[in-house]
């Protein structure tokens, strides 16, 4: 109301609160799907109608200009070389001779084998095992050693014991222990691998194989229950970006329709509403006006043809599409076409 505008304030208070941030920090630029229409255009052609474009947001354009940082990662991580005998990389120039890059001695030395000279003078050295040289030793690409380092901080790998409670915070939401995160032999037993593979500890409990990778299939099973008995139902699904809410959206949309049923795509901005196939977004789905008083309401007409569309679909999304990704999901069977107060899985609404 200060404002006269809608604020997303969001406060991360913890660190484990911070995951979904660094998701939409490498999932890449912002893109837009944009169509463009010519006047009295007699051919249709669908691919130049539709741009796949990169979107650049106010605040991000003032971001840039200023020159402030996009992201940082502490503490850095170098990519270590792991090859076979006399298979490292070598990069070299288009006009050099190939011959003269064979005999240069320089280029048969990489992070491996001076990793293997550092052990046989320095003894210091020889305590670390190669993953975790990079704490210790800076890389000099120009005379390519391993130098004691002096300063900064840096690693080569991961380490489990680490930042076990952390990678296990997740899975806990689903299994009373920390250590049925242990599971994941279950992904490389399919794969013909081994926790003993990786240097991971071994189960040292039961788990249970249904609680592995099934929340899309239990919310999808869930909400189609109530679709298929004509049941009214409201569904809250809360997940950080990229746990498969979109999937879920997906498959729930493309069930129902190809049944021949209405189903609703909508979404709070025009950026998550086009991640949807005919995805709206909420304001102009819903007639919600952009200027909201205490006594603001849709402008729907009860006899208009949104009315009765609403009426008549059998599921409406709502992608808040908030960086906490808190979703709502209506599968909504108005009884006589009324809009009634129910409650369905722990939630009310009318």
């Amino acid at each position: 109301m200060m404002f006269n505008c809608h604020i997303n304030v969001e406060v991360h208070s913890s660190i484990k609160s911070v995951k979904c941030v660094f998701k939409y920090v490498y999932k890449g630029h912002d893109k837009q799907v944009v169509n463009v229409d010519k006047d009295r255009e007699q051919v249709v052609n669908e691919i130049k109608r539709f741009q796949d474009a990169r979107y650049v947001s106010p605040p991000e354009a003032m971001w840039r200009i200023y020159g402030f940082p996009l992201s940082n990662i502490y503490p850095s991580v170098m990519s270590l070389q792991i090859y076979l005998p006399n298979k490292q990389f070598v990069t070299f120039e288009k006009d050099v001779v190939l011959t003269d890059i064979l005999e240069n001695e320089r280029n048969k030395r990489s992070m491996l084998t001076a990793f293997f000279e550092l052990n046989q003078t320095d003894i210091e050295a020889r305590q670390h095992l190669y993953k975790d040289i990079p704490k210790f030793y800076t890389w000099n690409k120009i005379t390519r050693k391993w130098n004691r380092q002096k300063q900064g901080k840096m690693r080569g790998r991961m380490l489990w014991d680490d930042h076990y409670k952390s990678l296990s915070e997740d899975y806990n939401l689903n299994c009373a222990s920390a250590e049925r995160v242990q599971d994941i032999s279950m992904i490389l037993q399919s794969m013909g691998r081994s926790l003993s593979d990786f240097d991971l500890p071994n189960i040292t409990v039961d788990v249970r194989s249904y609680a592995f990778g099934c929340r899309e299939k239990n919310a999808y099973d869930a909400i189609m229950r109530h679709v298929d008995a004509d049941s009214p139902g409201v569904f809250f699904i809360d997940g950080p970006g990229g746990t498969g809410n979109t999937f879920l959206y997906k498959a729930l949309l493309a069930t129902i329709r190809s049944r021949g049923l209405i189903a609703l795509a909508t979404a709070s901005s025009g950026a998550a509403a086009n991640n949807m196939t005919g995805g709206r977004t909420a304001h102009s789905r819903f007639k919600i006006p952009i200027n909201l008083t205490t006594n603001s309401i849709c402008n729907i007409k009860k006899q208009s043809g949104l009315a009765k569309l609403l009426c008549q679909a059998k599921l409406i999304i709502w992608d808040e599409a908030s960086m906490a990704k808190r979703q709502a999901v209506e599968a909504v069977t108005p009884p006589d076409g009324a809009w009634t107060e129910y409650v369905s899985e722990g939630v009310t609404s009318s």
